[in-house]
């Protein structure tokens, strides 16, 4: 049974990608119409997340916790993932992104 029929619980970021938050605060980055286990699309939470035209800038708490945290890229329209790259990395080769918390990111969507 479906406990959010109306998909009260998720947000449109870009393209097919939902902003989903769950009912424990977290939040987590899905596909729209795919269910992903374990952490949606990025295998992990959202912390922070910004986007553009064209593009989903995720940093994840990576669900399985020998794979490492960091940011994820998503390009929306080859619907293909890079990541995770650590901070100085992400900030480097992003400059001027902006970001917000999973929180505020909501409330903008």
């Amino acid at each position: 049974m479906d406990q959010d029929p109306l998909n009260l619980s998720q947000r449109k970021v870009a393209g097919r990608y939902m902003l989903e938050q769950f009912e424990s605060g977290k939040f987590y980055l899905q596909k729209k119409d795919t269910k992903e286990d374990g952490g949606g699309c990025i295998d992990g939470t959202v912390e922070a997340i910004g986007w553009t035209n064209g593009h989903i800038f995720a940093k994840r708490y990576s669900t399985y916790r020998g794979e490492p945290d960091g940011w994820m890229v998503i390009d929306v329209a080859k619907q293909s993932i890079v990541g995770p790259l650590p901070e100085a990395a992400f900030r480097q080769k992003y400059p001027g992104v902006q970001t917000l918390s999973p929180e505020d990111a909501w409330k903008k969507l």
